[in-house]
């Protein structure tokens, strides 16, 4: 679809539409349109498909990537509200040139895991995505879905349960009283 974006939320108004914005993607470090659109409802739930033209096409909920500060490195903010001082992106060390020949290996700054903090297996970043992706499937606040994913991580095996004091609650025996 290569129509301007007015044409085309012009032409999806009667389904509901109330905003359209086409995504960008990056090509030869070149940042250039792509064909997906991300559209805006006038319903909470969105519809399963959309008719444009003559084609019917499939609707599927935007799930936004985590936020990423490119100051300090860590998730859940932007540089501009950033007061953290900078950060190496490939050593999690203070800031410095690539010409001064680092010589550090990759840390991240977020788990302290031997691979850059941009890494696509950082355990951090597979956490703040599962967030992200509670947070639109289920509705609910950014807060709401960190507290879900939290409590479904830090459940731990049976052994670590049944050794802590509080993990298992054994019944007690019920005592019988003696019939009169």
């Amino acid at each position: 679809m290569n129509s301007s974006i007015d044409v085309i939320k012009e032409g999806l108004e009667d389904q509901g539409v109330l905003e359209v914005r086409r995504m960008n993607t990056r090509r030869n470090g070149q940042i250039v349109p792509s064909a997906s659109l991300i559209l805006t409802f006038d319903t909470p739930i969105c519809p399963e498909e959309i008719r444009a033209a003559f084609y019917k096409l499939k609707v599927r909920p935007y799930i936004p990537s985590p936020q990423r500060c490119y100051r300090c490195q860590r998730f859940g903010h932007i540089s501009l509200r950033c007061k953290s001082p900078q950060e190496f992106c490939e050593c999690g060390r203070e800031a410095h040139t690539k010409e001064s020949g680092c010589a550090d290996p990759p840390t991240c700054v977020n788990c302290s895991g031997c691979h850059m903090s941009r890494s696509a297996s950082c355990p951090i970043l597979s956490k703040e995505r599962e967030i992200q992706k509670m947070k639109v499937m289920n509705r609910m606040s950014f807060r709401e879905a960190r507290a879900v994913i939290e409590s479904k991580r830090t459940v731990g095996t049976y052994a670590q349960t049944a050794a802590s004091p509080l993990g298992v609650q054994r019944p007690q025996k019920k005592t019988r009283r003696p019939l009169p």
